[in-house]
């Protein structure tokens, strides 16, 4: 089974990249408010990222459960045929 997507690299990397685009989402804002400009745009931008940050646990967690299959109880007879599928299908 490809145990990928319990991989905890891509999160640590995805927040690493999250926290720098932050930042410098934050210094084009703090030049265009010394340049008398308006940064709603760009607050906005930020917005987006930091609720994507606080979020990202809980979408990696939601694709998870999507990307797994149970074959525990009444489950594991349907799920198992998919199981069988997917490896004769490789």
């Amino acid at each position: 089974m490809d145990d990928n997507w319990s991989n905890n690299e891509f999160y640590i990397k995805a927040l690493r990249k999250i926290n720098e685009t932050v930042e410098q989402k934050e210094k084009e804002s703090a030049e265009a408010k010394q340049l008398g400009g308006r940064t709603t745009h760009i607050e906005s931008q930020i917005g987006r990222l930091l609720d994507l940050k606080a979020n990202l646990s809980q979408i990696l967690e939601k694709l998870q459960n999507v990307l797994t299959l149970s074959i525990v109880g009444d489950d594991f007879e349907p799920n198992m045929t998919s199981v069988v599928a997917r490896i004769m299908r490789d």
